[in-house]
């Protein structure tokens, strides 16, 4: 497929390498800041093209920009001259696709960290059950070998909401204990390095077992003495978590946990 895209930061990037390794071609790219079409095109490749252009001659158009770009863009793409067999796709996850009129905008979020250079092999897409070049868009997705799993439109703030808790929010717990390790006194490297065993075999724990046979701890257990002492030292800030998230593992185990 002859793929353009439309905004070239990191969400571009990956993809960008992903499909071309893929076997697919990068055909044009367009970006307001001049220096980053540059490092697209030295990176990845394609050339520069007009909004114009790359509407009128690419067979799949990746809207990755901003979300709070992605409509404001749309409506400007509308009033082009537009190729009806053109798929055009916005890769956020949190924003519905747009189906109106003969033209769609589809949404197809790859669930990811996109940093530029992540490898996207082993992740899952989200794709909205919606728009009308849909199967197409299936078609396109088992060329890359990924897991697909169909979205509905009603529920894609659920569907983000999810995302984030899994992979954002859990970093920030991830630095919260970094901070308790270092106060231990540990450096930031050693504290992530002693961590990350710890949280990759939880989440290997998840995959293999589910999550009510992989909890462990202290909430687990009712261990009031140790959960106390933890109650002693921790931050201000960070008790309400504690707590809300011990009461959510006795709530996980059915079991009654009074803190």
């Amino acid at each position: 497929m002859q793929i353009s895209f439309i905004g070239c930061g990191k969400a571009a990037s990956s993809l960008g390498k992903y499909f071309l390794k893929k076997g697919h071609c990068i055909k044009y790219i367009y970006d307001i800041i001049q220096g980053k079409q540059e490092n697209f095109i030295k990176e990845i490749g394609g050339e520069i093209g007009s909004l114009e252009k790359i509407v009128s001659n690419s067979q799949i158009v990746f809207l990755t920009v901003a979300d709070s770009h992605i409509y404001s863009l749309w409506e400007k793409i509308q009033r082009l001259h537009i190729k009806k067999d053109t798929i055009f796709i916005h890769c956020s996850g949190a924003k519905k696709g747009v189906y109106e009129n003969d033209i769609h905008l589809h949404a197809l979020h790859p669930a990811s960290a996109m940093t530029g250079d992540s490898e996207l092999d082993n992740i899952n897409f989200g794709l909205e059950n919606n728009g009308n070049k849909l199967e197409e868009i299936k078609e396109f997705l088992k060329t890359l070998g990924n897991q697909v799993y169909l979205i509905s439109s009603d529920k894609k703030i659920e569907y983000h909401l999810a995302s984030v808790f899994s992979s954002n929010l859990m970093l920030s717990l991830f630095q919260i204990g970094t901070k308790y390790m270092e106060q231990a006194g540990l450096s930031e490297e050693e504290a992530i390095k002693f961590l990350m065993p710890l949280a990759k075999q939880n989440l290997d724990n998840i995959e293999k077992n589910g999550i009510n046979n992989s909890i462990t701890g202290p909430a687990s257990r009712k261990d009031l003495e140790t959960i106390g002492n933890h109650l002693r030292v921790i931050d201000k800030l960070d008790r309400e978590t504690y707590i809300m998230l011990s009461k959510n593992i006795a709530k996980i185990l059915q079991i009654d946990l009074d803190l």
